[in-house]
């Protein structure tokens, strides 16, 4: 019940701990377990007691694997206080289990210490982590029931840095149990988004609830999908939606937000406050966000205190480029989360940061400053193929004003050069990827081999790629490839 997120774990432990009497050998190993489930449940302070008790129960049964089970735990735990002691901690239990071959905690101390390192800013290690966990997997004959949260890993450390086409062959790969396909079903909710591919995105999330129920699942588990429907709402013009969705996730992240070791709930709140800026936008909608702002700056003040935390200080100050009331103090904000976002890696971060830099700029009267946003926007936006910021860039400089030779080129009738780097015919990069080998004539299984995803996948492809071209067999989305130049 732990291990897949699910109500009832804890309840069961409860019963345990009923039955078994004190100085029992498997007394340490509930208790251990007890405290893991707490934290996943998003009790910190009652999980941190309940391992250290653990902690110490193991050490005087002699129970080694339990005891590195609890040293896991406390070490998660610590990482958002001091991410120095929760590395050091999950060093040691995943130290004392590869010791001792308990191979099982070992793959979670190392599955945790990637989160750590990821919530740390340090992606290139988090990716590094989790080759190491894959090859520790492959070491132990668990490749196939344990690999899932690694390739999760490294799913996520390519999405972070905007490597978007590097993304699906690892969750391609992942199998196991519901709630690690249902992580790996966030990650392909997070592409679609920044492809602005919105059947997809729905399809993911259809697939997500299917695969894990809510009533009966972890808030945190669910945090993607509320978010991301969220904005799926705003930008499909849909505000007042939006806003009640805006103002439930804002209850649950200011409730979860001091609990929990991770910076999920951190990184929320800027998209929280984005949605209140945006529809302020409209003067008429103003009184309508004070609330969410307000609380917004509230989260971000408490942030401030945690600001030696490479990723509470991220979101702290990408917050207060939206939310300050001090336009200086909003662009400075909005340096400052720039600044960390690429000492971090976290390219995704970046683009989004843009966004709100350029709202900040103009807000402050500085156009010079918003265009060069602009500009540096449109460039990762190509570079990265994240659609969604090239959109919003450009809705931002017909709406101000700031018009660049491209848009005065399709309002004088001009047709503009395409870009090299975005497919044609509203096609996503990996989209057009496939396209080419159809065109080459290749089956389902020679593209998957040849891109390195699934046949499965690769009828996905083609069948929404026929659906954009208009065309209702390959014979015909071949020909179309070769109109289209792609190949």
């Amino acid at each position: 019940m732990k291990e897949l997120g699910r109500d009832g774990a804890l309840e069961d432990l409860g019963d345990a701990f009923m039955v078994i009497p004190p100085g029992h050998p498997r007394r340490a190993a509930i208790g251990a377990t007890f405290a893991a489930t707490l934290m996943m449940r998003g009790h910190a302070d009652e999980a941190r007691r309940s391992a250290a008790r653990a902690l110490s129960l193991a050490r005087v049964l002699g129970d080694r694997r339990s005891e590195a089970d609890a040293l896991i735990t406390l070490g998660t735990l610590a990482q958002s206080r001091d991410g120095g002691q929760g590395l050091e901690l999950l060093d040691q239990g995943v130290a004392l289990a590869r010791e001792h071959g308990f191979v099982t905690v070992e793959l979670r101390g190392l599955v945790n210490r990637g989160g750590a390192l990821q919530h740390l800013g340090r992606v290139e290690e988090a990716a590094a982590n989790a080759v190491e966990g894959l090859r520790r997997c492959a070491e132990s004959g668990l490749a196939r029931t344990q690999s899932g949260p690694f390739l999760y890993a490294m799913a996520v450390s390519r999405l972070t840095e905007g490597r978007l086409e590097e993304v699906e062959p690892f969750l391609d790969r992942i199998t196991g149990d519901s709630v690690v396909q249902s992580r790996a079903l966030t990650v392909v909710m997070e592409v679609a988004f920044h492809r602005w591919d919105v059947d997809r995105l729905r399809a993911a999330m259809a697939e997500f609830r299917r695969l894990l129920p809510e009533s009966s699942s972890s808030p945190t588990e669910y945090l993607p999908f509320h978010v991301n429907s969220m904005r799926l709402a705003l930008h499909e013009g849909r505000p007042q939606e939006a806003l009640g969705l805006a103002r439930d996730l804002l209850d649950r992240a200011t409730a979860y937000l001091w609990r929990l070791p991770e910076d999920l709930y951190a990184f929320t709140l800027p998209h929280i406050a984005e949605v209140a800026v945006v529809v302020a936008e409209d003067a008429r909608r103003r009184e309508e966000v004070g609330d969410i702002l307000t609380s917004a700056r509230e989260a971000r003040d408490r942030l401030r205190t945690q600001r030696d935390h490479p990723g509470r200080g991220l979101a702290a100050e990408h917050l207060g480029g939206l939310v300050a009331e001090d336009h200086e103090e909003a662009l400075a904000s909005c340096a400052a989360a720039l600044e960390l976002a690429a000492a971090q890696g976290r390219t995704l971060h970046r683009a989004e940061i843009l966004l709100a830099a350029v709202r900040a700029a103009l807000r402050a009267g500085d156009r010079r400053r918003a265009a060069a946003h602009l500009a540096d926007a449109d460039a990762t936006a190509a570079r990265c193929g994240l659609t969604f910021v090239g959109r919003q860039a450009a809705l931002l400089r017909v709406r101000h004003g700031l018009v660049d030779g491209a848009v005065r080129a399709l309002e004088s009738g001009a047709r503009p050069a395409r870009a090299a780097s975005v497919p044609p015919a509203g096609l996503t990069r990996r989209e057009a990827q496939v396209l080419a080998e159809v065109a080459k004539g290749g089956t389902n299984r020679e593209i998957g081999l040849a891109l390195s995803i699934s046949a499965k996948t690769v009828s996905v492809h083609v069948t929404n790629l026929m659906a954009k071209l208009g065309v209702s067999n390959r014979n015909a989305a071949a020909v179309r490839a070769r109109e289209l130049g792609v190949g």
